[in-house]
């Protein structure tokens, strides 16, 4: 819902998200991707600690893929 851009929701959703692969998963890495021309996620996922290793093919489409490792 637009009224609820730029409050901060999704950075914190995504930390959260972040917290529990690495402590109950156990997970030693998580990708993201985004569409190429989508800034607010990219933000998003930096905000999160993520950073951008590059571009990728997904499901044929061109993506930039982030990464956080444990």
């Amino acid at each position: 819902m637009k009224k609820s851009w730029g409050n901060g929701y999704a950075t914190e959703i995504t930390k959260a998200l972040l917290i529990h692969a690495f402590e109950n998963v156990k997970l030693k890495e998580v990708h993201a991707v985004t569409h190429p021309d989508n800034i607010a996620s990219q933000n998003v996922l930096k905000k999160a600690g993520l950073k951008f290793i590059g571009m990728d093919k997904y499901y044929e489409k061109d993506v930039k893929v982030f990464l956080k490792v444990f």
